[in-house]
């Protein structure tokens, strides 16, 4: 059983569909006899509900599978804030209080940036394996050799998954993030995340 985690507008839906095309049972949000990718696999329930009867998870506790190997997959801060600024609402944040004990009263942008901070260090330290989601084409091998999956081509599949569901949001309150705009919010956050991230690889 194999687990992809990583922070909500990581991509962990297209890592999803990208195993799904080579055969492994892995879903999105759900947990296949292969496994699963995720933004919640790594906490217990409750998760939140999110359209009509489907439950993430089915309230499975993820937290307590025995996952043979765990992979942790990061987005650049700056583009998963930004997303996560306009598609995250309120069901999300009661989940990441209920969790990880931030409050959703804060500003927005401060919940997205200690979102990306907390998650992914809580991720990582639960992986035995981190890699950026940018890189997927050079990580490929590394993967597929990680999970003990023979060497295949990567699926030719879109990456604007994320940016599609991003659009269909009506009345979406639009940012545009930089480092700037971090700072001014919250120097010391922001300088952390910029830590972080660079500890990833990421050049700023």
């Amino acid at each position: 059983m194999i687990r992809f985690i990583g922070c909500g507008r990581s991509g962990t839906k297209y890592i999803a569909e990208v195993m799904q095309k080579i055969g492994m049972d892995i879903k999105h949000e759900l947990t296949g006899k292969d496994g699963t990718a995720s933004c919640y696999a790594m906490s217990p329930p409750p998760y939140l509900q999110t359209i009509g009867d489907f439950i993430v998870h089915e309230n499975e506790d993820c937290s307590k599978t025995n996952w043979d190997y765990t992979i942790h997959q990061v987005r650049c801060p700056l583009k998963q804030i930004e997303s996560a600024y306009v598609v995250f609402f309120t069901n999300h944040w009661e989940w990441f209080e209920n969790h990880y004990g931030y409050s959703k009263r804060i500003n927005r942008l401060q919940r997205c940036m200690t979102y990306w901070y907390v998650l992914n260090k809580h991720c990582q330290s639960l992986a035995d394996y981190t890699f950026r989601i940018e890189d997927i084409d050079n990580e490929w091998e590394t993967i597929l050799n990680k999970i003990n999956i023979p060497i295949t081509p990567i699926p030719e599949l879109k990456k604007t998954i994320n940016r599609e569901q991003r659009n269909k949001i009506p009345f979406k309150k639009e940012i545009k993030i930089d480092w700037s705009v971090l700072y001014n919010q919250d120097i010391v956050l922001a300088k952390r995340i910029k830590t972080l991230a660079e500890s990833y690889g990421y050049k700023y």
